[in-house]
């Protein structure tokens, strides 16, 4: 099935809200997406993915308050030019247009957000994303997407505990194609196959190493038992490098490649009561040429549990573990998006979400993630042994929506984070986010 990387969340939101996952491969992969014969796996089924015709746009502001920017240790000194705590003030256009080709359809969403901070001016941004998307289908039970998305934004400041100097403004850009069939349509049995490029860049220098280049194949089996339930079963490739890992003397760029094979298990029960499960199991592993120390082998997957034993009230657990490179740990509102490069990342989540009244929502938020590292660079220089380390992050959010008109809602959320480390390769920290936005919804 298709990776999900944790750079596919354009910025944080609020748990009832988290969304705008972008990811995607930039030029030089148009000659395999060409030649693939994909599925959207993301999608169970893709004539279930329809949209209206039409054109929708929204406008949003907000502002954000962090008591520790830069997730620093205490008593760690702020690096000359930049102050402990600031507030973000981001403003944001999006839209969407949807556009009907008989059996065809052809899709665009776009978001434009300027970043502005009120005390490290230097940081200012402008983040952007586009995701283009044409789902095809024919007289059969043939259809698919050819897709092309591509998002930059702000990196968050903690985000990796390996890269020294992280204090610095790092802007990720994140481009992905992606070519996907399905055979069978809404029958019982179905077949799906899907072809994906990945490319990572950062702007900052210390994040140099951290570049990626992804490509994956899947196939799977699709079994649909009754309205209830289906499961699946497939296997999956991928193939990567990280193009500048180290440098050798003389400045030449060293690479590491890395490849992983994968068996995948996954299924969905939703009986039309108020429980549904969500499961996603793979089973193999992942080899390094140079980071050898993070090689992984073993279980890695999902399991999600959402219920909803009334219409107001909505309660979901999350348990998950992954590659930290492919980590799909949702967290809370911050000043950017989350890149993990851990070795792996286990995290377990509980969101609720509570309808007082007709316009006001409440939601509440609760995440701990283990995360464990390794310093895949030690080797390439001669140092006796390899860093290993670990680190745990708890987060707990509590937040308020009113929407006191249909297109227009408003609402605050407050978060307390914190990070506890073992070893070299992380810091421990903590702090305090208080967000408030306002949100207009044009149709």
């Amino acid at each position: 099935m298709p990776i999900e990387t944790p750079d596919s969340r354009l910025k944080p939101a609020p748990p009832s809200t988290l969304r705008r996952r972008r990811q995607g491969q930039r030029d030089g992969v148009a000659p395999l997406l060409a030649a693939a014969v994909g599925l959207c796996t993301v999608v169970p089924a893709l004539g279930s993915d329809a949209r209206p015709t039409g054109l929708q746009a929204s406008a949003e502001q907000t502002l954000t308050y962090e008591s520790n920017l830069f997730r620093l240790p205490g008593d760690t000194p702020v690096p000359a030019g930049r102050q402990r705590s600031d507030t973000l003030s981001r403003t944001t256009l999006s839209g969407a247009a949807v556009m009907g080709l008989g059996r065809q359809r052809l899709g665009v969403d776009w978001l434009w957000e300027a970043g502005r901070f009120n005390r490290n001016s230097a940081l200012d941004h402008d983040a952007s994303a586009v995701d283009l998307r044409f789902d095809w289908s024919t007289r059969g039970n043939l259809s698919g997407v050819l897709r092309a998305q591509r998002e930059r934004s702000l990196v968050r400041f903690g985000s990796d505990g390996l890269v020294p100097g992280a204090e610095a403004r790092n802007l990720g850009t994140t481009t992905r194609l992606e070519a996907a069939a399905r055979l069978g349509g809404a029958a019982r049995w179905s077949t799906e196959v899907d072809v994906q490029q990945i490319e990572q860049r950062y702007s900052a220098a210390s994040f140099r190493s951290r570049a990626l280049d992804q490509s994956s194949a899947s196939a799977a089996l699709h079994y649909r038992a009754a309205a209830a339930w289906r499961a699946w079963a497939g296997v999956r490739e991928v193939r990567g490098r990280y193009p500048f890992f180290a440098q050798a003397p003389g400045g030449v760029d060293v690479e590491d490649r890395f490849d992983g094979r994968y068996i995948d298990f996954g299924g969905r029960w939703a009986d039309g009561g108020p429980s549904t499960l969500d499961l996603r199991l793979s089973v193999g592993r992942t080899r390094f040429d140079r980071a050898t120390a993070s090689d992984l082998s073993g279980l890695t997957g999902t399991a999600t549990w959402t219920w909803r034993p009334t219409g107001k009230l909505a309660v979901q657990t999350r348990l998950a573990r992954d590659r930290g490179q492919e980590s799909t740990t949702l967290f809370f509102p911050g000043s950017g998006r989350v890149a993990d490069f851990s070795r792996t990342t286990s995290s377990m989540g509980l969101t609720i979400d509570w309808a007082a009244t007709a316009k006001i929502a409440m939601q509440l938020g609760m995440l701990q993630a283990e995360r464990d590292l390794a310093d895949t660079r030690q080797d390439l220089f001669g140092r006796p042994q390899l860093l290993r380390g670990q680190d745990r992050t708890s987060v707990v959010s509590v937040g308020l929506t009113w929407s006191p008109q249909p297109g227009l809602s408003l609402g605050c959320e407050v978060a307390r984070e914190n990070r506890g480390q073992q070893g070299l390769l992380s810091s421990d920290y903590d702090l305090t986010v208080g967000s408030c936005r306002a949100r207009w919804n044009l149709r």
